[in-house]
């Protein structure tokens, strides 16, 4: 058999990319495939194989494979890509060639050996179907044209005129000039267009979606025509419509796609088949309401001034972008291709490809749009998605979109120059116009007294003081506001409420509205300071207080103090005064530090009372407890729900109102049936224990609710529905409803819903335009429940709200957010406060919730370092929460994060601080004492990880690793993979890659070499298997066995120095061996156990097969050789102990554990005292399968094997002192002598003896 002559092959910036892509850890990760069928001429089916045959030996990287190291390999020289011709009837036809589609379309296709080309062809008389399938790496567009057009006889690829990695002349300047443009661009790139995905995204299953584009030749000719006549070429025309619809749906941020370039011209590569492309950033602006021509015009001087600057590739300039950067080539997930296509041709071959059966993966790519310009004038536009990873139906509207605009661009050339924006932004206002009330609206004092006279004896109010009635209410609250009118207090006037909580709050609040005045409430707990600036601002000039201090300290401010009397049942009627639009004035925290005074009138806030009353069906039946504090806005429901319809408000004390057990024994003792309080103060009700079936609803707000929340609850009551509310106290408490459902839990997030009767939730663009379906935008609140402002405070009024031509009055929540095709609003954070962690978009919500998520977590908080290069987290433990709590958090996080959203540093708290509205207070979570931030434990990993790692990590990148991490030290991800490749096949380590990028330092290297599969983690198969290298048509096979300790690093010189034609196979030991049936392991057991980890082509009769191993690993390469049910070819055992004197030893703990640390010592020059053994896992475990296996050996009875045997000895101490004890093993023995000891049986001076050993089992 002809040896393979390629020369090693570099593979070039995209073929690293797509081989990386496939790699455990990686988010989307996948191989990348393409698949394509074609119609061919009849008459060309039969030279088909021939055909590609001759491709094969003229295009070297048809011939190359790639092991797990990713280095690639060739095949011999002769080698045959088959050709499978299925024949078919009429009738069949459809089934069988359906059959190859699904197949190749499939997961169970797999390119992890050669060939990575299949092709099929489907026959009936009188047609054919020509399908191909290949890895992405073999070809990019440009060579799989011409690879279709030879495979139908149309000619071969020309050869290339240089070498492939052979730069162009003057290459090296360029690059160095280019390096310093990217340098400069890199770092401020945005990120990825912004756009609906699925929570579960970045683990998205490798389903795909196609849509084809076809666009006529004469639309086409249109198109490019005006193209032309405003300087644009057809594909950057192509790219801005992609570019613009993507940043559009992102609220017009601008973004980064990520361009494929072809390198062809730039190594000389000619027309010799490879895949020669590379990627490209480039930021796309926002269109700012831009006409086309001017963005398309932008988007295509950027990218000619990229052009110049062309030599990097893509991973060349992510490590400009700097350290921040994410290596996971997840930054820019949205690819843009242009391509030429040549049907014309294809046709005259008797090929025509059929577009619809395209099948494209691609990792760590979302989206890819590719444009085809064809030779018949035509352009096809190419879509492929991961179907999954986006909400259903965006990327289906978001092509619909694509083709409408390429429509109008062809038919309209105003289109290329009218403005997107006609309509201004929408105008600020300082006052709302006049509104009307509802029909029979009333006011809030009106609504109580009719709810009072419906039902006079029912309980309007109960707590620990017993029951207070409607008309004990309202005769109560009339004393206060005659008090009021007493002191001076004239209709609409403003009245402070300063009361701690209890029924006088609930009586004052009722007296200022029955005086028609406005009431402004006010938490007792202020400082005085909040309350001074409070009452200057609002010009504050009577309040309803206590007698005594809080009297007189109102006094001081100037501000009349009136203190509620005696509840007693009135006997003349208060008179009618009439009643202000206004209903209250609530304070809310202003970014200046100024409290804003929050106008609302009746009809706003009756809206939603209604509204929410309706939603839940609340009766008179039903009782509310006020949770919440008087001077947040959730209290306004608190009271006013129930009093508007009959029910009873519960009310708690101002000593216990912060306690969850008074809470839920308020909630036990009144049968409260409806819960209001934010997300935070529901959790600790559900902490608290126990069940409290009286509640049928709970209604949340005010702050995200955590997924795990709403089952949660069910533990406390069962049957309760659980409705999330939102909106802003501008919005009279709320504007938007959800009714969670058990599906929600697996969303994004608790969604934030449909608006409530009576209002609307706009998602509004930059020009005060509606977005369309999907797209970003900021929330405004219109309709009934709209605020009038702010109190004495027009500019604040004039930023916040708005005249909209059509909808009115609205208020700019500053809250980003977009609505789907269902209607249902979904919000997306602040747009004022979202922050960025190294130049990251991240939404703290995430983070925590994947915390809470946990169940060594029952609560946490997030917050931005003050330097906003990372994060600190903060958890509530769970009950019996491990000491390795931070380990465990922060693994989960690097598992579903990216490593710039996962926390440096995790602290326990006792509680997360809330604000007084129960929402997460993070300045004080900022001010935690910075010993109780500091960063988390150094990272695990003893002396023998360390050294072991840094001795892969030198050898792959040429020099010992330093303080600065693996990237940053010049490492590529190819190497990276090669790193982990390394660790695994010596010391057997199985690291994701995505770990491995999470954490690319040493220490971190080290730390997940003691949690990893071989070293301590969770425990897998006993042997695992490793192909170092893997040939498709080898000369011959070795496999090598596990020494006594397991591991394999002994090997690593023996492999490097083995021809390139031979399949190498390395066997080791994760853990000890199970028990076999009716007794302990054995060194026969465990040869049975290697023998079953072999992949079943070491059985192939016609390549020979060595078994060889080091010490305890030669006697088990024979007990496997005897029990082998195919022939093996020799035994070679280096320096193994035979006679049973030689095997002799103490069997004790204590014993084994000296000669563990000593063979360690010998081995790696490591010293590992017993306690380090004790207490490492990985060690603990490293040391259990020495034991085992020192116990086999000295159990083991050699037997004959029926294959012949080389025996290597030591020169000095060998490990067996009679030369003549492998007599016993063979008829067949051979005697090789080493130098050195036991321990250098394996150096670099032995290894061409034992290698030539291993050589005779091949001839």
């Amino acid at each position: 058999m002809p040896e393979a002559t390629l020369a090693p092959y570099p593979l070039g910036p995209i073929q690293q990319a797509y081989l990386v892509g496939d790699q455990d850890g990686l988010d989307l990760r996948g191989p990348a495939r393409y698949y394509l069928a074609c119609d061919l001429d009849t008459d060309r089916v039969d030279g088909v194989r021939g055909r590609l045959d001759r491709l094969v030996r003229d295009n070297p990287v048809l011939r190359l494979r790639v092991g797990d190291d990713l280095a690639p390999t060739p095949v011999a020289d002769d080698a045959v890509v088959p050709v499978r011709l299925l024949e078919a009837t009429e009738e069949t036809f459809a089934a069988v060639d359906g059959g190859v589609r699904d197949r190749y379309r499939s997961d169970r296709f797999a390119f992890d050996a050669w060939p990575q080309v299949e092709v099929t062809v489907v026959r009936t008389p009188r047609r054919a179907r020509l399908h191909v399938a290949y890895a992405l790496w073999l070809m990019d567009a440009a060579s799989l044209a011409d690879f279709l057009q030879a495979l139908a006889g149309g000619g071969a690829p020309g050869p290339r005129p240089a070498p492939a990695g052979v730069s162009a002349p003057g290459t090296t300047g360029r690059r160095a000039r280019d390096e310093r443009y990217w340098s400069r661009v890199a770092p401020h790139l945005p990120e990825a267009a912004e756009v609906p995905l699925r929570p579960d995204w970045r683990q998205s299953g490798r389903a795909v979606g196609h849509r084809m584009l076809h666009i006529d030749g004469a639309s086409a000719a249109a198109l490019a025509d005006r193209a032309r006549r405003h300087g644009l070429t057809l594909p950057m025309v192509f790219l801005t419509v992609y570019g613009a619809l993507l940043g559009a749906v992102g609220g017009d941020a601008p973004h980064t796609v990520t361009l494929v370039r072809s390198r062809r011209e730039d190594v000389g590569a000619g027309r010799e088949l490879g895949n020669y492309g590379t990627t490209v950033p480039l930021a796309v602006p926002a269109r700012a309401g831009r006409a086309f021509v001017e963005l398309a015009r932008d988007v295509q001087g950027r990218f000619l001034e990229q052009s110049l600057h062309a030599s990097l590739s893509g991973l060349d300039i992510t490590r400009l972008a700097g350290p921040g950067a994410p290596r996971s080539g997840l930054r820019h997930p949205f690819a843009f291709t242009a391509v030429e296509l040549d049907s014309r041709g294809e046709a005259a071959a008797g090929l025509r490809r059929v577009w619809d059966s395209v099948h494209l993966r691609v990792p760590q790519v979302l989206l890819d749009h590719q444009v085809g310009v064809d030779t018949d004038g035509s352009v096809r536009l190419g879509f492929d998605w991961r179907t999954d990873a986006f909400d259903e139906g965006f990327v289906e509207d978001l092509i619909d979109a694509y083709a409408g605009t390429v429509e109008r661009l062809a038919a309209d050339g105003a289109s290329w120059v009218r403005p997107a924006e006609p309509a201004g932004p929408v105008p600020a206002a300082t006052a709302p116009p006049a509104r009307p009330s509802g029909p029979g609206a009333g006011t809030l004092g009106q609504r109580f007294l009719a709810a009072a006279g419906r039902t006079p004896d029912a309980p309007a109010v109960r707590d620990d003081a017993g029951v207070l009635t409607y008309a004990g209410l309202a005769d109560a609250a009339a004393d206060v506001a005659e008090r009021l009118v007493d002191a001076g207090a004239g209709v609409g006037d403003l009245v402070a409420v300063h009361l701690p909580r209890g029924r006088g709050l609930v009586v004052a609040v009722l007296g200022a509205l029955l005086a028609g005045c406005v009431f402004v409430p006010l938490d007792h707990g202020l400082p005085p300071g909040r309350l001074d600036r409070i009452a200057r601002r609002a010009g504050l000039r009577h309040v309803v207080t206590g007698e005594g201090e809080d009297a007189a300290a109102w006094r001081g401010r100037g501000v009349c103090p009136v203190a509620p009397g005696p509840v007693a049942r009135r006997r003349r009627p208060l008179p009618d005064r009439g009643f202000p639009e206004t209903a209250y004035v609530i304070h809310t925290s202003g970014s200046t530090g100024e409290p804003k005074g929050v106008v609302v009138r009746h009809s706003a806030v009756l809206a939603t009372l209604d509204a929410v009353n309706d939603l839940i069906g609340l009766t008179p039946a039903d009782s509310v407890l006020a949770v919440s504090s008087i001077g947040f806005d959730l209290s306004v429901y608190d009271l006013f729900g129930p009093l508007l319809v009959g029910a009873a408000v519960v009310l708690l004390t101002q000593d216990n109102a912060r306690t969850p057990a008074a809470w839920s024994r308020a909630v036990k003792d009144h049968g409260v049936t409806v819960w209001n309080s934010t997300p935070a103060l529901a959790s600790l009700l559900q902490e608290e224990g126990g069940r409290l079936p009286s509640l049928r609803v709970f209604l949340l707000s005010g702050d995200w609710i955590p997924l795990a929340l709403p089952e949660a609850l069910g533990a406390v009551s069962a049957d309760a529905d659980v409705i999330s509310l939102g909106g802003a106290t501008e919005g009279a408490i709320w504007s938007i409803h959800h009714r969670v459902t058990a599906a929600d839990a697996s969303g994004r997030s608790i969604p934030y819903g449909k608006p409530l009767a009576g209002q609307d939730v706009l998602v509004l663009d930059a020009r005060g335009r509606v977005c369309p379906d999907w797209h970003i935008g900021e929330l405004h609140l219109a309709g009934a429940g709209v605020a009038d402002g702010y109190l004495n405070d027009p500019d604040r009024t004039a930023e916040a709200f708005a005249l909209h031509p059509e909808h009115g009055w609205v208020y700019r929540t500053g809250d980003r957010g977009r609505r789907g095709p269902d209607g249902v609003v979904e919000f997306l954070g602040r747009a004022d406060s979202q922050v960025k962690v190294s130049g990251h978009r991240v939404e703290l919500g995430e983070i925590e919730a994947r915390l809470d998520a946990l169940d060594v977590v029952r609560s946490s908080a997030a917050r931005v370092t003050a330097d906003g290069g990372g994060i600190v987290a903060y958890a509530v433990l769970s009950p019996g929460a491990p000491d390795a709590w931070r380990e465990r958090c922060l693994a989960a996080l690097r598992d579903e994060l990216p490593s710039y959203m996962v926390p440096s540093a995790l602290v326990a708290l006792d509680e997360i601080p809330l604000t007084a509205n129960g929402k997460v207070d993070r300045r004080v979570l900022a001010a935690v004492p910075a010993a109780r931030a500091a960063q988390a434990p150094p990272e695990p990993g003893g002396g023998l990880h360390l050294r072991e790692a840094a001795s892969c990590w030198a050898e792959v990148l040429g020099r010992p690793p330093g303080p600065e991490g693996f990237f940053a030290s010049g490492g590529s991800s190819v190497d990276a993979i090669r790193l982990l490749s390394l660790l695994h096949s010596r010391y057997g380590y199985e690291i994701p890659f995505g770990r491995f990028l999470a954490r690319p330092t040493l220490a971190g290297l080290a730390a997940l070499c003691g949690t990893a599969r071989g070293g301590g983690g969770a425990a897998g198969p006993a042997v695992w298997c490793f192909a170092p290298r893997a040939v498709a048509r080898p000369r011959g096979r070795v496999v090598l066995f596990p020494p006594v300790g397991g591991g394999v690093a002994c090997y690593a010189e023996l492999i490097r120095s083995l021809p390139g034609d031979v399949d190498v196979r390395v066997l080791g030991f994760d853990r000890p061996l199970d028990p076999e049936p009716g007794g302990a392991a054995s060194l026969a057991g465990a040869a049975d156990a290697c023998l079953r980890h072999l992949p079943a082509e070491v059985a192939d009769a016609a390549v020979p097969c060595v078994f060889a191993g080091w010490s305890f690993a030669g006697a088990l390469a024979a007990a496997a050789a005897r029990a082998a049910p195919y022939r093996v070819a020799l035994v070679v055992a280096v320096d193994t102990p035979e006679s049973a004197a030689a095997r002799r030893g103490d069997a004790s703990d204590a014993a084994l554990l000296a000669e563990f640390e000593g063979d360690v010592r010998q081995a790696g020059g490591v010293a590992v005292p017993a306690v380090e053994v004790r207490r490492d896992p990985a060690l603990r475990r490293r040391f259990a399968v020495y034991r085992q296996n020192t116990l086999l050996l000295r159990a083991w009875r050699p037997r004959p094997v029926p294959v012949p045997v080389v025996a290597c000895h030591a020169a000095h101490r060998p490990a067996e002192p009679r030369p003549d004890a492998g007599r016993r093993w063979s008829p067949e023995v051979r005697d090789v002598a080493l130098t050195g000891g036991h321990f250098d049986a394996l150096a670099a001076a032995n290894v061409p003896r034992v290698r030539d050993a291993i050589e005779r089992g091949f001839r």
